[in-house]
């Protein structure tokens, strides 16, 4: 089961979500779904205003999917990360720092997800 525990710049008080095993919905559908008001314009990965900051927080879960293509280029060439950064990331099996919610599919790991509450923050 994978655990998401959403907060914002714009409210005091944390959203938890338990998401059941074998769902991969993104953390935008979830949170979404249980309204909490992740910025978007696309849904597809291509503008980056959904971006938020992810953190591992049980040691050894591991993110179900990689970075999609989509987000590698568009975090990249918005200089939100790096090459480097998304590498480093990758070598340790964790998801880098910041990732779009409309891309990234949960599993089974357990996650703190932070985001501005208006476009052009994060």
């Amino acid at each position: 089961m994978a655990t998401i525990r959403f907060s914002s710049s714009r409210n005091d008080t944390p959203v938890t979500v338990d998401v059941p095993p074998g769902a991969s919905p993104t953390l935008l559908s979830v949170a979404q779904a249980h309204r909490v008001p992740i910025p978007f314009t696309c849904r597809s990965g291509a503008c980056g205003a959904c971006r938020v900051r992810v953190e591992t927080l049980a040691a050894g879960s591991r993110p179900l999917a990689p970075l999609t293509d989509d987000e590698r280029l568009v975090l990249t060439a918005g200089r939100w990360v790096t090459a480097a950064d998304i590498a480093a990331a990758e070598r340790l099996g964790v998801s880098p720092k910041l990732r779009l919610a409309c891309q990234y599919r949960l599993g089974d790991e357990d996650i703190a997800v932070s985001f501005e509450s208006e476009l052009g923050g994060t």
